[in-house]
C-alpha cells in the first residue's frame, strides 16, 4: 500500500476516535442496538480522506455485475487497485466472514487490492487478541492469491487508543535480546540459538524441548531438509550442528511463541 495513503487513513481514524468511544460507553439499557455512533464514525473517516487523500472515496459501495450485494464501508478508487476499508467489532468471526464476502467479490481479480479493517472495543468484551490473530491470517491468505494486494489493521479501544497491527512491517523482539527481527524465520532462530547458549543440552533433548504436533515431530532438524529449515551457528553439547524450522507464517507462529514460552524464551 502507498504509504501516503496508509498515514491517512491512520490519521483519520484517529481524527475520528472519539466516536468509538462514545459507541462503546453508550447507555446499553436504551441504545443497546443504536450504531449512530459508528455511523458518524465511518462518515468522519470519508470525509477526513476526502481531504488528506485526493482520490474518489465512498460508502456502502456494491460491486456491479455480481450476484450478491454486499457492500464495502468505504471504497477508495485508487489507480491500479480498490482500497477496501470495512469497520467492525473486534470480533474474530465478523473478521473473516466479512473478509471471504470481500476477496471473492474483489480480490480474485488481476487487480490487487487494498484491504483495511478497522475494528473497535466490542460491548460483548471478545477482546483483540483473538481478532489480532486471524488479522494476520488473513493477511497471509489474501499475500498468497496476489503478492501485490496489502491488508492492515487498526484497533481502537474504549479509551480511544489506536493500535496499527501491520504484518508488513512487523518487528519480533526476543526478551533479554537487544535486536528486533523483521522476520518469524529469523526470530525463531535466534531463540533457538539463545536457548542452546542458556542451556547446554544434547541434540534429542533439544528436539524434546521443541517439540511439535504435526506433519514434523520437532521445530528442530538434524540436517537441512530442503527449504524448510536453516542452520544456526550454535551446535548442540554433543556437537551436532542445528538446523530450526523455517516455514512459520501467522498461521503456525502462536504454537512456536508458546514452546518457547514452556522454555523460558518470551517472544513479542
Amino acid at each position: 500500500m502507498d504509504k501516503n495513503l496508509k498515514d491517512a487513513i491512520v490519521e483519520a481514524v484517529k481524527k475520528n476516535a472519539i466516536h468509538i468511544v462514545s459507541h462503546v460507553t453508550r447507555n446499553m439499557t436504551t441504545n443497546k442496538n443504536n450504531h449512530g455512533h459508528i455511523n458518524d464514525f465511518q462518515n468522519g473517516v470519508l470525509e477526513s480522506l476526502k481531504t488528506q487523500y485526493n482520490n474518489i472515496w465512498k460508502k456502502e459501495q456494491k460491486k456491479n455485475g455480481k450476484k450478491f450485494h454486499d457492500s464495502i464501508d468505504i471504497l477508495g478508487k485508487i489507480p491500479g487497485r480498490n482500497c477496501i476499508i470495512e469497520i467492525d467489532a473486534v470480533r474474530h468471526d465478523q473478521i473473516a466472514a466479512k473478509f471471504v464476502s470481500r476477496l471473492a467479490l474483489w480480490g480474485l481479480d488481476d487487480e490487487p487490492i487494498d484491504y483495511v479493517a478497522i475494528l473497535y472495543d466490542s460491548t460483548q468484551k471478545s477482546g483483540p487478541q483473538s481478532a489480532k490473530k486471524y488479522v494476520g491470517y488473513i493477511h497471509d491468505i489474501l499475500k498468497k492469491i496476489n503478492p501485490d494486494s496489502s491488508l492492515f489493521g487498526i484497533y481502537v479501544d474504549e479509551n480511544e487508543k489506536v493500535e496499527i497491527w501491520d504484518f508488513e512491517e512487523k518487528k519480533y523482539r526476543i526478551l533479554g535480546d537487544a535486536h528486533d527481527y523483521d522476520d518469524m524465520n529469523k526470530c525463531a532462530r535466534a531463540a533457538v540459538k539463545l536457548f542452546i547458549q542458556n542451556n547446554p543440552i544434547t541434540f534429542t533433548e533439544l528436539q524434546e524441548k521443541f517439540g511439535r504436533i504435526g506433519r514434523y515431530p520437532s521445530y528442530i532438524f538434524p540436517e537441512e531438509g530442503g527449504s524448510r529449515a536453516r542452520k544456526i551457528d550454535s551446535p548442540t553439547a554433543d556437537g551436532k550442528d542445528v538446523y530450526v524450522y523455517s516455514q512459520f507464517r501467522s498461521s503456525n507462529w502462536e504454537q512456536f511463541v508458546e514452546v518457547c514460552k514452556k522454555n523460558g524464551i518470551s517472544i513479542e
